[in-house]
């Protein structure tokens, strides 16, 4: 890198002098012959090789010599060609300015070893001591998880153990089957699935056809279950242990260990190496089956293990194992192969009889009346979508155990990943299900008030404090004992938990008797079980609320105030019985009543106590700096995307946007790209800087910039050429409904309710007849949600959901963009639709002022460190 840009700064500085000598002197020129003569020498003895004007010299010298004879080549003609030549030169010292600006920050970066990812103010790494420098927050964080992860937790194992047993209906007969872990024996061969494999979903059904009809078959179906779950980990348990650990199965561990937050940078690129190398990635595999059959010699080193401690751009410190990199992929396989044995089996739970579905809100005489008076399709059977059912669908898909895994392929990610990009090949990031979660409800919100103006729906937001450093060990322990794990595998996870702790190379060490090791496909494992079973406890005592959960965040909802209250009664109680709590500045709640409720209002309502009863979001606040900016646009871009936000949402997201630039950038009057060329100009005077290039991707030599105001106007253009009366058109949908218009007109004679109940109906050639009564178009509308009548419903929540295509701007003609490479491509219609708005908004400035979009050499990008700049980005959300 120092050659190439020592040489740049030497060929700038010739080709500068020489050029800016050669303009001179052309205007000084007393005729347009002798000033083309002057410019076309100038270019023909560039100091510099290979530097291209991009006009034929030869062809002008001709022009030239034969102008000084020939009077038809007059001073227009000469002019024009000296106006272009000009222009030329001018573009040249413009590429050498941008390419030399290009060339001195990205020295600047790699010198500092990546400064803006490392450096104290972004992204802080320390391991060897974490005295030396520092701000209050650190060692606040520091004295705070000190006085957790050392301290045994308080939570009772024996009343933890009565809630399984009451949630399970065991009696004592039942508690003395399963006190003991589950014991493998040969006679185990009907294997309900393989290692590493995930059973595929089942449709959603809203009501199984297979419910229970008494206390006593519930009860029985719940012991039922609780063995299947217990017998399959214990085979699994035994499965695991005689696997052959393959090549594949090393390279998915390293995978999912890079796309987390767990490894260094160093071990990430040994990580990379050991993909790369065939010999290196079967000897690290040899020595992982050799881990794997002697898993009881598996432990921390004695010496202990170094934590790093990181600090994210939101103020956050978090504290990472530094462990050698063969542990780290071994403890990943484990943690992998776990999880995705974990999820599949409570996905069994999910789709039994066991988990409450909410049921349609009719009477049982209502209920025995529709059931005779229309062949509709309840609760989602044979194939045919209610609204219940497609909820129920997108729940199991999206939002349940979403954090484990459906297979080693797919790896654990990063909880805190906040990458706006959505990749439809991969499964969404956590920050990506966090809106689609909130997208949801107000979706539900919106269409309950349709349904019922008068309605009023409940919705509470909750948070839990410290999560992972508080996880009692004896608890997580005995939840994978009661979930059917063997005991060579609990004292494996007893000894994960038990880490060897220093957080200096020169510190003691200490036993880890509180929380899980933070990044781990292990720890999420056990912490996702663990509140499985208090999810499963919700569900069975507010009969199938709408409760979702992303780890230790939970959002429920229902039209039905005292389930809520409920469910949070119910959790509250979990926390104290396994020794967590709720972080009370993130938990809230509010009211949202239909546009015809008595108690409708503008203003914040919140729940009924004791349901929190702060807003959402309190206590969430961003620190006014420059990386404010990115941090808040990232969470607009988030949050812009579903249809039920609506075009005044993103109108209040572009002023909003407006008043925070107006903030941090006052200087420029709220033009952040005008802030940063100011910026660059006071630090290299000499260079003119171009705002294009500011903007222009990183990989063809710009700066990077992203300006997020692009997608969110061509966001708004969408919804401008949309209509907005999805939901009246819903209701016309209903009062309109094929199957109660033909009913009311052909009922059919067989499925009378009550014999009393019939009417004349004037049928052919003027002759009447008595036919039963069809029930009242209200009654019809009962329950929309559950019966595939309404299909309209489904159709108009997912349109809701949906996230409107972007207005694509039309192609800009006159720039040859064929030459660059991704983001654009060689045809306009596979350019990303950001890229496409960069290049016709900006990509002209750049093709005028440097008369070509492929200014910066291909040698001069080092393609593989841009890359790894803006994958190693630090996360701004956790």
């Amino acid at each position: 890198m120092d050659i190439k840009h020592n040489a740049l700064i030497q060929q700038r500085g010739r080709i500068t002098s020489h050029f800016q000598a050669v303009l001179k002197s052309a205007k000084l020129a007393k005729t347009e012959l002798e000033c083309l003569e002057i410019l076309w020498k100038g270019a023909s003895n560039s100091p510099v090789p290979d530097v291209r004007i991009g006009l034929n010299l030869e062809n002008i010298e001709k022009m030239i010599d034969q102008a000084k004879d020939d009077l038809c080549l007059g001073p227009e003609i000469l002019k024009s060609i000296s106006d272009k030549l000009e222009k030329r030169m001018i573009q040249t010292l413009g590429k050498f300015d941008t390419v030399f600006l290009f060339s001195s920050l990205l020295k600047e970066w790699l010198e500092s070893d990546g400064a803006v990812v490392n450096n104290d103010e972004f992204n802080e790494v320390e391991t060897d001591s974490f005295t030396e420098t520092g701000r209050p927050e650190k060692y606040e964080t520091i004295n705070q998880l000190e006085s957790i992860i050392f301290e045994k937790s308080s939570a009772s194992v024996s009343d933890y153990q009565k809630f399984l047993y009451k949630l399970f209906e065991l009696n004592d007969a039942d508690i003395a089957q399963i006190s003991e872990p589950f014991v493998y024996r040969d006679t185990d061969i009907n294997r309900v699935i393989s290692i590493g494999t995930y059973i595929s979903r089942s449709p959603w059904i809203t009501h199984s056809k297979n419910a229970p009809s008494s206390v006593e078959e519930l009860n029985s179906l719940l012991k039922n279950t609780l063995l299947t779950l217990r017998k399959n980990l214990g085979i699994f348990s035994k499965e695991l242990m005689n696997y052959e650990i393959r090549t594949v199965d090393v390279m998915n561990c390293c995978n999912s260990l890079m796309s987390g937050e767990l490894l260094s940078d160093e071990k990430r690129e040994m990580c990379k190496e050991i993909k790369n190398s065939t010999i290196v990635l079967q000897e690290v595999t040899s020595v992982l089956n050799i881990m794997l059959r002697d898993l009881d010699g598996w432990n921390w080193p004695a010496v202990g293990v170094t934590m790093q401690w990181k600090r994210a751009l939101n103020g956050k410190y978090r504290c990472f194992p530094d462990e050698e990199i063969v542990s780290a992929i071994f403890l990943e396989f484990i943690g992998l192969q776990w999880s995705v044995k974990i999820h599949s089996e409570l996905d069994r739970i999910l789709q039994s009889a066991v988990w409450k579905r909410p049921e349609a809100s009719l009477t049982p005489a209502q209920t025995a009346k529709r059931n005779h008076m229309v062949s509709d399709v309840n609760n989602g059977r044979n194939g045919q979508k209610c609204l219940s059912t497609s909820r129920g669908s997108a729940f199991m898909e999206k939002f349940f155990m979403s954090l484990l895994p459906t297979s080693m392929e797919n790896g654990m990610g990063a909880y805190d990943d906040v990458n706006d990009e959505e990749d439809p090949s991969k499964p969404p990031t956590a920050a990506m299900l966090k809106q689609h979660l909130l997208h949801r409800i107000l979706t539900s919100a919106n269409m309950s008030q349709v349904a019922n103006p008068t309605s009023e729906l409940t919705v509470v937001s909750a948070d839990l404090e410290w999560f992972g450093p508080s996880l009692s060990h004896e608890i997580l322990l005995e939840t994978m004992k009661f979930a059917g794990a063997s005991e060579i595998w609990l004292r494996l996870f007893k000894k994960f938990l038990e880490v060897p702790s220093k957080f200096a190379a020169s510190d003691p060490v200490r036993i880890r008797v509180r929380g899980t090791p933070i990044s781990h496909a292990t720890s999420t494992m056990l912490a996702e079980l663990m509140l499985f079973f208090m999810e499963f406890a919700v569900n069975k005592e507010t009969d199938g609320i709408q409760f979702y959960r992303l780890h230790d965040d939970f959002w429920f909802f229902d039209t039905d105030e005292k389930k809520c209250i409920s469910a949070w009664n119910l959790m509250k109680n979990f926390n104290d019985l396994v020794g967590i709590k709720f972080n009370e500045e993130k938990c809230g709640s509010v009211k949202i009543f239909g546009v015809k409720h008595p108690a409708k209002t503008d203003d914040f309502v919140p729940a009924s106590k004791p349901l929190p009863q702060a807003p959402f979001g309190r206590g969430r606040t961003y620190q006014r700096d420059e990386a404010a900016i990115e941090q808040t646009a990232k969470r607009f871009r988030q949050n812009y995307g579903a249809r039920i936000f609506g075009q005044s949402h993103i109108e209040n997201i572009i002023a909003t946007m407006k008043k925070v630039n107006m903030e941090l950038f006052p200087k420029t009057k709220g033009d952040v790209v005008q802030y940063i060329s100011d910026m660059i100009k006071e630090r290299f005077p000499d260079v003119k800087v171009f705002e294009s290039w500011i903007l222009w991707p990183m990989s063809h030599g710009g700066l990077g910039l992203t300006n997020h105001s692009i997608d969110i106007h061509a966001m708004l253009q969408a919804y401008k050429m949309e209509s907005r009366q999805r939901s009246k058109q819903v209701i016309t949908a209903d009062s309109s409904n094929s199957k109660w218009e033909e009913k009311v007109k052909y009922p059919d004679m067989e499925h009378c309710v009550n014999p009393d109940e019939y009417e004349e109906v004037e049928v052919a050639f003027k002759k009447t007849v008595k036919r039963p009564r069809f029930m009242k178009f209200e009654e019809f509308c009962l329950a929309r949600t559950h019966f595939s009548s309404f299909g309209a419903w489904v159709s108009a929540e997912s349109e809701m959901l949906a996230t409107p295509v972007p207005v694509k701007p039309l192609e800009h003609a006159g720039i040859d963009f064929s030459i660059l490479e991704e983001p654009f491509c060689s045809s306009w219609s596979s350019i990303p639709t950001y890229w496409q708005y960069v290049l016709a908004y900006y990509g002209q400035q750049l093709y005028d002022d440097l008369g070509t979009l492929a200014f910066v050499p291909k040698d001069l990008i080092p393609l593989g460190m841009v890359e790894s700049f803006k994958t190693s980005k630090v996360k701004w959300e956790q």
